[in-house]
């Protein structure tokens, strides 16, 4: 991201010990980056995969790990110092949540003093079957889960917000004419989903295998 004279990068830094999610700053003209960690020590692993910045506010999305219990946790890093940059978990509401919960936050955007997120976690359900849902989070609060119905996989990873509208890209798994799944790229438009045709000549965008 680019706001006022300063560069911003997110991503995941290698202390040579576990990977940790950070944060670079640069003046747009040039000179030094300079980096802050905003991994938590009480996770063993973490990765930013979004950022967005407006008027000062910065805002980092990612997620954080820990092996020992298998979760991985999606989070939300905000402040408007770089070197402060407060977090939170970000909220899998669902009742059946699975014991290991498992989610991503990979974009963010910044509108009107809130921020969007998208992206998924796992849920289960009662027959302990489980899916990943694409979802969006306003603040920090419960997401708005889109395609809750569905018997199979859904994620988002970008979002945008347009004179009022909320674009959500993503794609979701749906079975095939014959036997089998494939991955369908779609966005929700205010979480209405419309689906992206495949390239002429093609059926399926993406083989899904399980």
């Amino acid at each position: 991201a680019v706001s006022g004279d300063t560069i911003y990068l997110a991503g995941v830094f290698n202390d040579g010990d576990n990977y940790k999610a950070a944060l670079w700053t640069r003046p747009l003209s040039g000179g030094t980056w300079t980096k802050q960690i905003l991994h938590n020590n009480s996770y063993q692993y973490s990765e930013a995969l979004g950022i967005s910045v407006l008027n000062g506010t910065i805002a980092v999305v990612g997620y954080q790990y820990n092996s020992s219990d298998d979760k991985k946790l999606p989070f939300f890093w905000t402040g408007t110092n770089p070197a402060e940059l407060t977090e939170a978990q970000l909220s899998m509401p669902n009742a059946y949540t699975t014991a290991d919960p498992y989610g991503h936050a990979y974009g963010v955007a910044l509108y009107n003093n809130q921020s969007y997120t998208a992206g998924f976690y796992k849920v289960s359900d009662e027959e302990s079957s489980y899916y990943y849902r694409a979802s969006l989070w306003i603040g920090t609060g419960s997401p708005a889960i889109y395609a809750p119905a569905d018997n199979n996989d859904s994620a988002a990873f970008k979002v945008c917000i347009y004179n009022g509208d909320i674009y959500v890209v993503g794609n979701i798994v749906k079975p095939k004419s014959t036997d089998g799944l494939y991955v369908q790229p779609c966005y929700w438009k205010n979480g209405l989903r419309v689906e992206l045709p495949a390239p002429e000549g093609g059926t399926d965008v993406y083989d899904y295998d399980g």
